[in-house]
């Protein structure tokens, strides 16, 4: 068997690889520039199809997010709103 296991269900195909340890690897100031401008591209990508392309259920959750960060009395509790 590959190391790799699959499990098949519906419509959704997952795929786990065994455990065969971490890579580390110092970063630098140019590195998470780098990996806040691709955080904003792709955020942007998808904002902008949402915007362009609105269905009921996008609508409806962006409309429970803003509700929530209207009532919310926390930063910590904004913030975590802010991220999904």
């Amino acid at each position: 068997m590959s190391r790799f296991k699959r499990r098949w269900s519906n419509s959704n195909t997952t795929a786990s690889c065994r455990p065969a340890g971490a890579f580390v690897e110092r970063f630098d100031e140019a590195a998470v520039l780098e990996h806040h401008e691709l955080d904003g591209l792709l955020n942007g990508i998808a904002s902008a199809r949402a915007a362009t392309s609105p269905t009921p259920r996008i609508l409806g959750q962006l409309d429970a997010l803003m509700r929530s960060l209207r009532t919310a009395k926390e930063s910590r509790a904004f913030s975590e709103i802010a991220r999904e």
